[in-house]
């Protein structure tokens, strides 16, 4: 067999393209050894849905703060994936499932109450949807809904960018 073939497949059927850092092994033989070894050690990544018109609303949302509520942020998310690399079940005060797979990332500031939306994707991906500020009690079902829009979106843009599997 082909190992260009061979490499083809392998990253059209495990999106090898989208793993950040992963360079593939083209070795004739071993080469999906190689991939299950680098996937089963690879830490959770954090990234953003991006909208067919470009925009990213995580963004948008961070764009809004301060600079210390931004790295506040910036930190939780570092939090997280610190957790989820260690196989760590996250303290409700930081991060709950709300509903249909769509989590809440909490994080207290100064002045304001931030909450983050997020779900994960196949290859440990922790994609972040949207934020707002904490202004009540529950999380509105407005923001749960867009999360939940923008989550569909990203399931397109990837469908469409790399096929169907």
């Amino acid at each position: 067999m082909d190992i260009r073939l061979c490499w083809c497949e392998l990253s059209k059927f495990y999106n090898l393209r989208d793993i950040q850092g992963f360079s593939p092994c083209f070795y004739p033989v071993g080469i999906k050894f190689y991939y299950e070894d680098f996937y089963l050690n690879m830490s959770f990544i954090a990234n953003f849905v991006k909208t067919q018109n470009g925009k990213i609303p995580f963004y948008d949302f961070l764009d809004a703060l301060s600079d210390d509520e931004r790295i506040d942020i910036i930190a939780s998310i570092d939090e997280i994936i610190e957790w989820k690399n260690n196989d760590l079940i996250l303290p409700i005060s930081k991060s709950r499932h709300l509903r249909n797979r769509i989590f809440e990332m909490r994080v207290r500031h100064k002045n304001i109450i931030t909450r983050s939306l997020y779900f994960f994707d196949e290859g440990k991906r922790i994609i972040f949807t949207n934020g707002f500020i904490k202004k009540t009690q529950k999380t509105p079902i407005k923001e749960i809904k867009k999360a939940e829009r923008l989550r569909q979106e990203y399931y397109q843009n990837k469908e469409h960018l790399h096929g169907k599997e």
